[in-house]
């Protein structure tokens, strides 16, 4: 990331047009996470504007929510979005700076020099890559599914993404080219969004709008409390560290609930019961120890493991249920919707 934007290697004709990378974008009032400028509609409780720096009007324009490109503005005049704006930029009183960046920022000293250092290889070849991928396209990174998940595996993985954002080689041939079935999903997200609905099936990140609306709201909350995550985040932020940025899709604070660690409007928040089904957290979920003493912890009543084979988190269930193979049983085929 570093040496591409370092040398301006980037797209930045794709990114100004069809990536978040232009947003206009604040300092979270606590924690490390950046909080776009935007407009929430009150109705929806959705995004209804978000807003770009136009660099041929030389002013901060509004775009509207949800859009599926960053060409006009809420009225419909054509838009030239910036990826940098003047320093002292402001909007309604705060300082402002692009999303891009941010990512600039965030970046900013870790260089060839600086990986090689700890991945053991050498500054030049990382220097090489970087420039062969940005200069001889189009280009591929695969950003994976998931590896052993190691304290760094999240952002070893969007780092890969990014990379592949920032050379513009999305829906591209010899790049990321989307199945049938993704664009199918995809036209029903837009078509869903418009009509201002909440779509809870989306192809990518988008789904991400719909889970969330369906995990932050109190009347969907069918026992009377929040997930897990969503609490163990809170009270992460409240205490002035890291929380999760989608506490709906985390694994973040079960092992803390399971020991007994978190609250909830004061009173203790504690998981009861655990089932353990097409997982193995003691041995692909960071770190396996913590793990380990939540799954045997005092405090947990029980745990019931559900699999076709045995395996590390089995040695710590109350219970083991056989499961089928997949020869065995008939699950539902999920396609487009």
């Amino acid at each position: 990331l570093n040496e591409i934007i370092k040398r301006g290697t980037y797209d930045s004709e794709f990114l100004k047009k069809y990536t978040n990378a232009p947003f206009l974008a604040m300092a979270a009032p606590q924690g490390p996470m950046v909080q776009l400028a935007m407009k929430v509609d009150e109705k929806t409780n959705k995004p209804a504007e978000f807003y770009v720096y136009d660099e041929t009007k030389k002013e901060i324009v509004t775009l509207p929510c949800p859009a599926n490109s960053n060409l006009k503005d809420i009225t419909g005049n054509a838009v030239s979005p910036a990826l940098t704006v003047p320093d002292g930029t402001t909007f309604q009183g705060k300082p402002v700076k692009t999303v891009f960046q941010f990512l600039m920022d965030k970046v900013k000293g870790f260089d060839a020099a600086w990986a090689a250092k700890i991945a053991d290889v050498p500054a030049e070849q990382i220097t090489k890559i970087a420039n062969d991928m940005a200069t001889i396209r189009p280009a591929l990174v695969d950003s994976g599914w998931y590896d052993v998940r190691y304290a760094s595996s999240m952002q070893t993985w969007r780092t890969a993404a990014l990379i592949q954002v920032l050379l513009g080689g999305v829906d591209k041939a010899a790049g990321w080219v989307y199945n049938s079935s993704t664009r199918e999903r995809n036209a029903n997200f837009w078509k869903t969004m418009r009509a201002g609905g909440t779509p809870n099936m989306a192809p990518g990140m988008y789904g991400a709008i719909g889970q969330a609306a369906l995990f932050d709201t109190p009347s969907n909350w069918q026992h009377g409390f929040p997930a897990v995550s969503k609490v163990w985040s809170d009270q992460q932020w409240a205490a002035g560290k890291d929380g999760v940025a989608f506490d709906m899709a985390s694994y973040a604070g079960f092992p803390e609930s399971m020991m007994g660690k978190l609250s909830y409007n004061g009173k203790p928040y504690q998981l009861k019961a655990v089932f353990l089904t097409a997982c193995n957290p003691v041995r692909t979920s960071y770190d396996d120890k913590t793990w380990k003493d939540a799954l045997s912890s005092s405090t947990l009543p029980l745990v019931v493991a559900y699999d076709i084979e045995p395996q590390d988190s089995l040695l710590y269930a109350d219970v083991i249920l056989p499961d089928q193979s997949y020869l065995e049983r008939g699950d539902p085929l999920y396609e487009a919707e």
